[in-house]
């Protein structure tokens, strides 16, 4: 609704969504902890629209309404120092979820800092969550060549145990970015994982989700880690399951073995969630960290505290999470209630609280997290763009490949998923295949007008 004509029948429904504190949309208990950047309507707020639709919802003076806004959906890193999307998937999901990772090559010669980190579905209508992994151990590479088609199937995690998580994307969240002198330790040679979860009715339809990166002075930086510190795996009440027609709840605790500063958290569980609430106990102290009174799995977020959150050694991070799993669940996926597994499946269910976390340091206190993304937007900017498209690609031994746009001259290795080097040439824009170069998945490495690019070539 962006003008007086749209509000207006809906006058009544507005009125009793801000009263019952629905909308805007803050699953968040606002008294129980501050976060940056809330969607909290205030009390003297609520009552100017309260007012407004009991005195008949004028329009008041039309000479003074505002232009529009314009959503242009927009990526909110216009400016990445990297970027680049999978390679376009047609869903298989029929009836059964899908689980899929794709492999995006970065070929960085050395350590970067990623200060700021954005996930953009392709398709938002059939995305239902995107885990970012990177991974040096060629494993997902392998496990990519061995399957037909663009990216590999894997549930629960990328198939490798060297993946180690960066960020993740559900509905409702936003871009992350860290404070400056922060980030997380993208290492040389590590590829970036994506494992995309599509839900059961989705075959046919087409994504190709993207990643913007953005880099940072790696100088004396502190590494920030991304944990499910409290999980579903170490439960104080055993196996997650509830049973059809209950209401059951359960408790995790985890203790701190040194002094950490949080900088956000984010709880994640599916569609038979109640609530959930995570704090931190101490000898003589209790530290709030989130409470969501009543679960909605469509409006997930990072929480970013307005100020690093000091966990001081000793203490214990709780979580206590409830479920419904009964008929007078709205949101319940069965009808009738049936007997819920843990699972990643949307009509499974989780209990994760992730934490975006770091060593403590005396003065993290103070350290403001306001205006994050300004801070890290306005750090110079290094285009990385997304490689051009091999043509062509799948390619026949022998072929002449064409590697850069426009006839641009550039470097350029051919290498196995080992690395081992099968051909290179300098100061061209084509690349001639070995007539007996064995059929297979090989990486394009190039380095043209400043661009860094890695890319799989097909070889049959």
């Amino acid at each position: 609704m962006v003008n007086y004509e749209d509000a207006y029948p809906f006058r009544h429904a507005i009125k009793f969504a801000v009263e019952e504190k629905r909308i805007p949309p803050w699953p968040a208990d606002p008294d129980y902890s501050e976060f940056a950047h809330q969607r909290v309507l205030s009390d003297e707020e609520i009552e100017v629209i309260v007012d407004w639709v009991d005195d008949g919802a004028p329009i008041g003076d039309a000479t003074k309404v505002p232009e529009p806004p314009k959503y242009d959906n927009r990526a909110v890193i216009q400016f990445p120092d990297f970027d680049a999307k999978m390679e376009q998937y047609t869903s298989a999901a029929i009836n059964e979820d899908e689980y899929r990772c794709f492999v995006i090559p970065t070929d960085f010669t050395e350590d970067k800092v990623v200060s700021g980190i954005e996930i953009i579905p392709g398709n938002a209508e059939i995305v239902h969550h995107v885990l970012l992994f990177q991974d040096k151990s060629g494993r997902p590479e392998q496990l990519d060549a061995a399957q037909a088609g663009p990216g590999y199937s894997s549930f629960g995690g990328t198939g490798s145990n060297a993946s180690k998580l960066m960020a993740g994307w559900v509905p409702g969240n936003a871009p992350a970015f860290f404070p400056l002198g922060m980030g997380i330790k993208l290492e040389k040679g590590a590829s970036l994982i994506m494992q995309i979860h599509y839900p059961a009715g989705s075959d046919g339809e087409q994504d190709q989700t993207e990643v913007r990166l953005k880099f940072s002075d790696p100088e004396d930086f502190r590494e920030v880690l991304i944990d499910p510190v409290l999980n579903h795996y170490q439960l104080n009440e055993g196996q997650l399951f509830i049973p059809a027609n209950t209401e059951r709840s359960f408790t995790q605790n985890a203790k701190l073995d040194a002094h950490y500063s949080l900088l956000s958290v984010l709880p994640h569980m599916h569609l038979l969630g109640k609530s959930i609430r995570v704090n931190a106990t101490g000898p003589n102290d209790t530290i709030n960290v989130i409470d969501i009174p009543q679960w909605d799995f469509h409006w997930q977020s990072t929480y970013i505290f307005p100020k690093l959150l000091k966990v001081p050694t000793g203490y214990s991070l709780n979580v206590k999470a409830s479920y419904d799993n009964t008929d007078s669940n709205p949101e319940n996926p069965n009808d009738p209630p049936l007997d819920v597994h843990l699972g990643e499946e949307t009509s499974d269910e989780m209990m994760l609280v992730y934490f975006y976390y770091t060593l403590y340091r005396e003065g993290d206190e103070e350290i403001d997290q306001t205006d994050l993304k300004d801070q890290v937007l306005s750090v110079e900017e290094r285009v990385l763009r997304s490689p051009v498209p091999l043509y062509p690609n799948p390619a026949r031994a022998g072929s002449l490949i064409e590697l850069t746009e426009s006839g641009e001259l550039g470097n350029h290795k051919l290498l196995t998923l080992k690395g081992e080097l099968i051909v290179e040439c300098q100061n061209a824009s084509e690349l001639k295949l070995p007539e007996l170069v064995v059929p297979g998945v090989y990486l394009l490495k190039s380095e043209s007008a400043g661009i860094i690019s890695s890319r799989k070539l097909v070889v049959y």
